[in-house]
């Protein structure tokens, strides 16, 4: 759905966004987590605590 609504959402915001595929959300979380059990101290600025 993101390249049928990021025209309206540009016009709302009145800048460019940014449009990926239905799976970044996953690749991304699927990273963190890799982080978080490989012993990170911090993900994004925030405190990891096992």
């Amino acid at each position: 759905m993101a390249p049928a609504v990021a025209p309206g959402v540009e016009a709302l915001l009145s800048r460019e966004v940014a449009v990926y595929d239905e799976w970044a959300a996953a690749r991304g979380l699927a990273r963190i987590a890799r982080d978080v059990f490989s012993g990170a101290p911090g993900i994004l600025g925030l405190a990891v605590d096992l």
